[in-house]
């Protein structure tokens, strides 16, 4: 089945690092509709470099409409590429591997513990996208006819909820939320923490916690709630029983505090 597509080439860039372990850095400058012909040098001089990759396909997938969703309707939309550093003739020099525009896929790739950089989206790649994340007013259309029981959407963030409920006539049954780089988004944390502390089982909430200190960085929330990072992993483990001092001390790092409301 022919599957959306859209050719790229894309732009890595090498300049002058102020390191002493390094003279230089490898990043990802850019990304454009591509031109077509073989990789080449675009710039040299004054210690930058930089060099155009052609030849490489976004290609959207039903299963990642929510990923694109995600990404478009994001303050900065961006296209996301997959790196490595190789050696050849030029010495050693930055190498992209795979693109995407799911924010979701991206985040599965830092899992992974590869280098991934993301650039702002051009306006053509932009309407591109956004044509396809009508897929969501299709499934509505599925949904209506009996097909399926409910439809439901993962780590959207309030404003993307808020455009859902505006534009279509379908309200998700349910928002998943998992652990990605957009989990740093102080709305959507207090959200997911507030879902967690719902539940009559404290260790659902003690994860939940546990999730967005490892999204935020467990060195840096140990550093500023005052806690060792051994003990932090252990406070934050299911099934453990850490102190109310404690508990508070980690939330407040994250930038959320506990609320009383009547039952």
């Amino acid at each position: 089945m022919h599957k959306p597509t859209f050719r790229i080439a894309v732009v890595m860039q090498r300049r002058p690092a102020r390191s002493r372990w390094a003279d230089s850095v490898w990043e990802l400058h850019g990304v454009l509709p591509d031109p077509g012909g073989e990789r080449r040098r675009l710039r040299q001089g004054d210690g930058i470099e930089q060099w155009l990759h052609p030849g490489f396909e976004l290609v959207l997938h039903k299963d990642e409409a929510e990923g694109y969703y995600m990404n478009v309707s994001a303050p900065e939309p961006r296209v996301f590429v997959l790196w490595r550093m190789e050696s050849g003739r030029e010495g050693e020099f930055g190498l992209p591997v795979e693109v995407t525009v799911s924010a979701d896929e991206a985040a599965r790739w830092l899992d992974g513990g590869h280098s991934v950089d993301g650039v702002a989206i051009a306006p053509e790649i932009f309407a591109w996208v956004g044509d396809y994340v009508e897929t969501w007013k299709a499934m509505e259309r599925i949904y209506e006819s009996g097909n399926v029981r409910a439809i439901g959407v993962s780590n959207f963030a309030p404003a993307h909820l808020r455009r859902i409920h505006g534009e279509t006539s379908v309200t998700p049954a349910v928002n998943q939320i998992e652990v990605h780089p957009y989990l740093t988004n102080d709305e959507v944390v207090a959200e997911y923490l507030t879902a967690a502390l719902e539940d009559p089982n404290p260790d659902v909430f003690l994860a939940a916690v546990g999730n967005v200190a490892k999204a935020r960085g467990m060195s840096s929330i140990a550093e500023e709630s005052g806690l060792g990072r051994e003990s932090l992993y252990k406070a934050l483990t299911p099934g453990a029983k850490p102190r109310y001092e404690t508990v508070l001390k980690v939330l407040q790092s994250l930038g959320v505090k506990l609320t009383v409301s009547a039952a």
